[in-house]
């Protein structure tokens, strides 16, 4: 497995290594140095841990960009009266703000 990549990718979607290493519950220097590849056998519950979170964000993504699909192959697509005074919008061809091209395809 390659650590490197996995806190890389985290870190691109806007996660910092203290959010990483507070879901893994480790301290922010194991994170590190993953990162850096200065450790390449981290122990099993901290790789489990980033295993996990990386899995559970690409499922994230993929459900939010489906949705989004969805939605934008609709005629209309009512908001809440709160955001747009009751209004329909319609839905247009566009990608999810701040999801690049490389998160889309994970």
């Amino acid at each position: 497995m390659n650590w490197q990549t996995i806190v890389a990718e985290l870190r691109e979607g806007g996660m910092t290594q203290q959010q990483i290493a507070d879901f893994c519950k480790c301290r922010q220097p194991a994170i590190q140095a993953l990162g850096s590849g200065k450790t390449t056998d981290p122990s099993w519950s901290l790789g489990d841990a980033l295993v996990r979170l990386r899995d559970a964000r690409r499922a994230g993504l993929a459900a939010m960009q489906a949705a989004m699909n969805a939605a934008m192959n609709q005629d209309s697509v009512e908001k809440p009266p709160a955001l747009n005074g009751g209004e329909p919008v319609k839905a247009g061809a566009g990608a999810i703000p701040g999801l690049d091209a490389k998160q889309a395809a994970a």
